[in-house]
């Protein structure tokens, strides 16, 4: 048993209005998930605010600088702990 493609293109080549018809309903329905998919991400721009376990939501907090000895890395630690603490993904102490 073989499977006949259906013809998507009349004698001179030309798509037909069902398949043109079909087309843009795929891009219609493309565009709307691209659209419901960028709707549904969260966090991407440093102004917008995320908070997590209740915490109110907060900016993106700022870069914690490379330590240079182990008296730095210790306070870098201690500003990373902050950090998260802020938006929620630790509790606080």
């Amino acid at each position: 048993m073989t499977f006949k493609s259906p013809r998507l293109t009349d004698a001179t080549g030309a798509f037909d209005q069902d398949t043109v018809r079909a087309l843009k309903d795929l891009d219609r329905r493309l565009r709307a998930l691209e659209t419901k998919r960028t709707a549904d991400l969260f966090g991407q721009t440093a102004s917008q605010t995320i908070g997590f376990y209740g915490v109110t939501p907060v900016n993106q907090p700022d870069a914690v600088a490379d330590a240079t000895d182990a008296a730095t890395a210790i306070s870098q630690l201690n500003s990373v702990i902050s950090r998260l603490e802020e938006v929620g993904i630790l509790a606080t102490s």
